[in-house]
Parts: C-alpha cells; structure tokens; sequence
C-alpha cells in the first residue's frame, strides 16, 4: 500500500487507468492509496480531510487582520495541495514537504524577518512547532511531543477565538 512514487520506487508498473483516476482524484483535493499484490496494484482507496469552514474563515480572519504572508506546508502531493490551498484562500503553499522540510521552511521565513506562527496537528508538525515563534497545536487532541512545544487550541473554539489567540502570541 502507498502512493504513486512508492509504487515507481517498488518497479511496479502504474496502468495508465489507474494513473488517470489518481490524477482525476488527485485533482479534487484527494489523497489516493494503491493497494498491489506482488507486481500488479490491485485496488485504490481514495481519502480526503473535510475542509471545515472554520479553516476558511480562520485564513480570511488572519488575513485582514494584517497577517501579511499565510503559506500552508503539507506533505500531500502538489495536486491535492493546489486544491485545498485554492479552496482555503491561500497563494502560497509548500507541498510533499517532510517534516524536517517544514522545518527548514520556518527558518527560511524567520531569516526574512517574519514572526512565525506555525499550526499542526501532530507529532510530525512537532519539530516545526518548536522551530517558530509561534507553535500552534490545533485538534480534538494534540501529541504530547506537540504539546510540549506549543499552546493548544481546541477544535471545537470557533474560528473567531482561534483568531484572537494567535494574533495575541503573535
């Protein structure tokens, strides 16, 4: 099981049916796993995180509130990244960055002079919550290791109280 590169790094062949639905899937903004059995991908499963509105209002919110540069880092790949970016409001976004990418990422900014605020959602986005000025664990429930290097926001706050708190850590 796992993505298209993975199935190239195995040698197994990716038909081209199954590459044009991932590319279709891909281009809707979800995430697509192969399943292969041997040489021969068998089955795909398709995923997608539902985008609550609260994102989109918490993007728009930083924004007029002067936040100048808000860039998304992910690890999907750059089709599904363009979508959820372009459905969030974002321009600039980062896609396939690993964790230590995104950590890089946040240094890059700092170096231009930026407060940075980072929020994640688990033990991945750790190092990078704890490289920014500002590390922003966000969910029903953080890691402990995210925990550690942040302040918590709970899903259930609405995006107007979301908004204050960063603005007053940043």
């Amino acid at each position: 099981m796992g993505n298209r590169r993975l199935m190239q790094e195995a040698g197994i062949p990716v038909p081209v049916d199954v590459d044009n639905y991932l590319a279709e899937e891909e281009s809707a903004g979800r995430t697509v796993v192969l399943v292969a059995i041997g040489e021969e991908i068998w089955g795909a499963v398709s995923i997608a995180d539902e985008i609550r509105a609260e994102a989109k209002n918490l993007v728009s919110g930083l924004k007029a509130a002067g936040v100048r540069k808000v860039v998304m880092l992910t690890g999907d790949n750059q089709q599904v990244a363009r979508a959820v970016a372009r459905e969030l409001g974002m321009e600039e976004y980062q896609a396939e960055v690993l964790p230590e990418g995104k950590m890089e990422a946040i240094r890059r900014l700092k170096q231009e002079g930026l407060v940075v605020a980072m929020v994640g959602d688990g033990i991945n986005d750790a190092p990078a919550l704890a490289t920014a000025d500002v590390g922003i664990a966000i969910g029903a429930a953080g890691t402990d290791v995210a925990m550690e290097t942040c302040f918590w926001l709970p899903a259930w706050m609405d995006y107007y109280e979301q908004k204050n708190q960063i603005l007053q850590e940043l």
